[in-house]
């Protein structure tokens, strides 16, 4: 800390000597190297003429050379991540980080800290090393960003009839790959390990809470429930009425169409051609009786 001074500026410039009264006084040692700077040296260059010591501050300046290679990092979303370099070389050295062949504006360091990571940081990083004698780019580092499992689409209430097929699905984004575990009130079903949970031939006692759990390696997500209804099928009333069969089912049961089949062995299923007409509650179809056998049945358009 030697504050400041005014040179003086009357005289010569004297090196090693000092004039005082018509006296000369000189110092009592050797003079290397003497330099005048038209500029402040920076700390990096005064340290780099100490450093050098007996070895003079004239040697050829070595240009940079990378030791330790920056190395690839994988982090979540969030979270820190860092870069660092080592080099050799005549000093001061000076460092510019890029990314994807890029500058980064500020990164001027031989580490970079990253902090609050996105998806959009994830890429290469590279560091160019240089100082008065070249420069050396080190070789890429690549940053690869884990995001957490987000469920886009979340599985939704079904109704069918006993019979019918139920079907579930679940769109998650995040880190891939993804693991799936669908329960059905809350108890893993097994080997239901697919995006989708598709349920033949569904039952009465299928009907409840349907639900899956999404997973990556950064998190774990359960979706919201998800209600199977199952109703029973519907049934088909047959009455006479004069030389025809009245045939009818419930309005509320939407979707079924009247089949007939002239055999059973083997069927050959066919629509009634005669759409049926509404009455209150229910769909009526008139069929005229003949001499031949016909079977019929309801059948969901679905199925």
């Amino acid at each position: 800390n030697l504050g400041s001074f005014t040179p003086k500026t009357t005289t010569d410039l004297l090196l090693g000597r000092r004039i005082d009264a018509g006296s000369g006084y000189y110092y009592s040692g050797i003079l290397d190297e003497i330099s005048l700077y038209s500029r402040a040296l920076s700390s990096n260059e005064i340290n780099a003429i100490y450093i050098a010591g007996s070895g003079g501050k004239c040697l050829t300046p070595m240009g940079p050379v990378i030791t330790t290679q920056p190395t690839n990092q994988t982090v979540v979303v969030g979270r820190t991540a860092t870069f660092s370099v080592s080099a050799n070389g005549t000093a001061p050295l000076s460092y510019q980080w890029l990314f994807n062949t890029t500058n980064i504006v500020g990164a001027t360091n031989a580490s970079l800290a990253l902090n609050n990571t996105q998806l959009t940081n994830a890429g290469t990083y590279a560091v160019v090393v240089s100082n008065l004698a070249g420069s050396a780019r080190s070789s890429n580092a690549t940053l690869t960003v884990l995001a957490p499992v987000t469920i886009i689409t979340q599985p939704t209430n079904q109704t069918v009839y006993v019979g019918s097929t139920a079907s579930f699905g679940v769109n998650a984004s995040g880190a891939l790959p993804f693991g799936y575990q669908w329960n059905f009130n809350q108890t893993n079903i097994a080997n239901a390990t697919n995006a989708t949970l598709v349920l033949t031939n569904a039952q009465l006692n299928q009907a409840g809470n349907y639900a899956v759990l999404v997973t990556n390696v950064v998190n774990s997500i359960l979706s919201s429930n998800a209600v199977l209804t199952v109703n029973p099928p519907p049934v088909l009333g047959v009455t006479q009425s004069g030389g025809f069969v009245l045939m009818f089912w419930p309005v509320s049961a939407p979707g079924f169409v009247l089949e007939t089949s002239s055999s059973l062995s083997p069927a050959n299923w066919s629509p009634v051609p005669n759409p049926p007409i509404q009455i209150g509650g229910e769909y009526l179809q008139s069929i005229q009786m003949t001499g031949t056998n016909q079977f019929y049945r309801l059948q969901h358009s679905g199925q």
